[in-house]
């Protein structure tokens, strides 16, 4: 558990860190106009989305890790 539970730290500030990164991208090479508005509502459903993707990887990963932990067990 606690090993999700921190997990949930790096996962959120590496997918806020890439939306600040593409969002300034893109007011810088097409406008401010561009990168407000639609694209940053739209983007932050990506980042939840990316958020939950790599929460569910990590449930599963820590659920795999633990299945082969017991069934090594005597």
């Amino acid at each position: 558990m606690a090993v999700f539970v921190t997990a949930v730290i790096p996962i959120t500030i590496v997918a806020n860190a890439g939306r600040v990164v593409i969002t300034g991208l893109i007011g810088q090479w097409f406008g401010v106009d561009y990168a407000q508005g639609f694209f940053h509502t739209f983007s932050s459903w990506l980042v939840f989305v990316f958020a939950f993707v790599c929460l569910v990887a990590i449930h599963a990963l820590i659920r795999l890790v633990q299945s082969r932990w017991r069934s090594r067990e005597p």
